[in-house]
């Protein structure tokens, strides 16, 4: 992997091992030395551009290339035609524009892509270099990128769950929740990965309403909201989901008694996307909509 890395981080980001980095390059490339001199026929960028000595025929090449989508060699040949101190018919010129754009786009991709794999991200930067390909389907030592950054799916839930285990370690385990929905993405239909999943959502949602309870005993009621909203959020399962959905219920009554209306309402809207057959929290929704509806014909009123 070493050989793709070397040439492709020599486009954008530097040596994979020691030394300076350099710039990436423009659409328009005019290196005196080919970044790529390893890749065999994925050397796209290193091609040889002869000196323009027929600029018509140059100009029909530059156009073909832009209309077959070999964005880079279109670029490059109008490249050639400038340094020789000639251009194109405005035609040529708008044609290979477009495809300085596709190169621009699928640059900037791939630079995405190569810095995320050097953070050892690879999931991310098979996205990248994906939306490289999306811009540019024909870049073709991209296309080389992805097929060396495939990866084994079981290995790489692996590492998630190590990820996983590591942080909860610590004591962040919403991180590591992140880091299993991650796996969850690379193996969705993992059984024993989903489980473990709603294992933790349920875990933190236990934990977020054990402090809902203490604030609410504390009087802080604006506490106490907030941190059902966030339990809800986790949507645990039973036996905590019951529990949570009472709490959010009466805590909610406490909230219209207090004249919250607004927050009331938008408690016992989020506990109900975690029953939806709960036909008393309907009936509390009902009731404040049409508080807050007869507030709003008695404030209209006054203002008459």
């Amino acid at each position: 992997m070493r050989g793709w890395c070397a040439a492709a981080t020599a486009l954008f980001l530097g040596a994979c091992a020691s030394g300076p980095p350099i710039e990436p390059p423009t659409a328009v490339a005019d290196q005196e030395e080919a970044p790529c001199l390893d890749c065999g026929e994925l050397t796209e960028a290193s091609w040889p551009t002869a000196p323009v000595e027929d600029t018509e025929i140059a100009c029909v090449e530059a156009a073909g290339f832009a209309k077959s989508g070999e964005h880079k060699p279109a670029v490059d040949a109008l490249a050639a035609i400038r340094e020789g101190g000639s251009t194109c018919p405005e035609q040529v010129l708008e044609s290979v524009a477009v495809s300085e754009q596709h190169l621009g786009r699928a640059d900037e991709f791939a630079k995405r892509g190569l810095e995320a794999w050097r953070e050892g991200d690879a999931a991310s930067a098979r996205e990248h270099f994906v939306q490289a390909l999306e811009a540019y389907p024909k870049y073709y030592w991209v296309q080389k990128l992805i097929q060396d950054l495939a990866v084994d799916p079981a290995a790489e839930v692996s590492r998630y769950r190590e990820r996983a285990a590591t942080l909860r370690g610590v004591g962040r385990s919403e991180e590591a929740l992140e880091a299993l929905e991650e796996a969850g993405e690379v193996a969705p239909s993992d059984a024993a990965l989903r489980a473990e999943i709603a294992l933790l959502r349920t875990e933190l949602g236990d934990a977020r309403l054990g402090e809902a309870y203490r604030a609410q005993r504390a009087g802080d009621l604006a506490r106490a909201l907030e941190l059902t909203v966030r339990a809800i959020d986790f949507q645990p399962d039973y036996p905590v989901r019951d529990r949570l959905i009472d709490f959010a219920r009466r805590l909610g009554l406490r909230l219209f008694s207090a004249g919250e209306f607004v927050k009331a309402r938008g408690l016992w809207q989020a506990a109900l996307a975690l029953d939806v057959g709960n036909e008393l929290l309907r009936q509390y929704i009902e009731e404040v909509d049409a508080r807050l509806e007869s507030l709003a014909e008695i404030s209209k009123s006054s203002g008459d």
